[in-house]
């Protein structure tokens, strides 16, 4: 009979992993689409170094880093935004897995049912039924409140943040031209310092 209840409870908790865990790949998409426009259009779009395109761009961003996107455009002062992440509201994320109570009713509700069948001989006024129903309810609110933790902690849980994204670029004055400074890349390795003197 111990095996027995042993082998149960092991199940039990096998699918409530399994069940928390399978709704990171269902419920999530681990990139964010932020929209990128620009006063005025047709600015260069580098997102961490690399460039994307041209303003109006729909930037498809990965979820699990943070991200610099930088515009440029010739006569313009170039804008540089930092992407950042933030976790969703429990509540949101709770909401988005209901789901998780039926699975978890019947994947984690059926052992739970089974131990406290063999276990136990206690509320027998329940009867069958009663039982069935407060083990699939047990059951189906294990598999959400687990399932909603893990899911919220996830790097691909995570929002980007700003969502969207508007610049207005600002003419240089003529005259304010910043130096700059061409390395070639072979030569990187040999220097050493760099010292930046203002006038």
């Amino acid at each position: 009979m111990r095996r027995q209840l042993s082998f149960l409870l092991a199940v039990t908790l096998t699918a409530a992993l399994v069940v928390s865990w399978s709704c990171r790949s269902i419920n999530q998409d681990i990139f964010q689409n932020i929209p990128a426009t620009s006063q005025p259009t047709g600015v260069n779009v580098l997102v961490d170094g690399k460039l994307v395109g041209k303003t109006p761009i729909n930037l498809k961003l990965d979820k699990e880093s943070v991200h610099t996107v930088r515009f440029e455009a010739e006569g313009y002062r170039p804008v540089e935004i930092q992407i950042t992440q933030r976790r969703p509201p429990m509540v949101e994320t709770m909401l988005s897995n209901l789901w998780l109570i039926p699975v978890g009713g019947a994947v984690i509700g059926s052992p739970i049912y089974l131990i406290w069948r063999g276990a136990t001989g206690k509320f027998e006024e329940l009867g069958e039924w009663g039982r069935a129903t407060a083990s699939a309810v047990a059951g189906g609110l294990i598999s959400w409140i687990v399932g909603s933790n893990l899911d919220r902690n996830q790097p691909a849980s995570s929002i980007l943040e700003p969502q969207t994204l508007h610049i207005q670029m600002e003419k240089v004055l003529t005259g304010e031209e910043a130096d700059v400074i061409q390395i070639e890349r072979e030569n990187l390795q040999q220097i050493r310092w760099i010292r930046i003197a203002t006038k």
